[in-house]
């Protein structure tokens, strides 16, 4: 999570793939943490998307994978979190690929055993 955020630390919207259970609510809370965030960070499957303070940003923590569409998520107010200039990560995001026309940061994330994950970085098309 230190890695990434020294990287990548400029760009705002992140997306972050994986199998179920591969990590991903579990990276995006130490990114948090690392952000400042004293409250816990759960995964926002029920609600879509939880907001959180960190010590100089606000975070945006989204779930798509109940969405089916792009208006699903705009129904939410989506695009005017990704357009807030505020962290927003995004679980699931290929459920809503129509809302990105541009290529987006991804953090891909891979079962090597029961301890260890690889994570891979890149700007890609939903």
């Amino acid at each position: 999570a230190r890695k990434l955020l020294g990287f990548f630390s400029e760009e705002k919207i992140w997306t972050i793939s994986g199998d179920l259970g591969a990590g991903k609510t579990t990276l995006i809370r130490a990114i948090c943490q690392l952000l400042g965030v004293k409250s816990p960070v759960q995964s926002p499957t029920f609600s879509i998307v939880l907001p959180y303070t960190g010590e100089k940003c606000f975070i945006y923590h989204f779930d798509c994978y109940r969405l089916e569409s792009k208006e699903d998520f705009f129904s939410i107010g989506g695009h005017e979190y990704l357009y807030s200039g505020e962290y927003c990560f995004l679980e699931w995001a290929e459920n809503i690929k129509e809302v990105f026309d541009t290529p987006v940061l991804n953090i891909h994330i891979e079962f090597m055993n029961e301890t260890e994950r690889k994570l891979t970085a890149a700007y890609i098309n939903l």
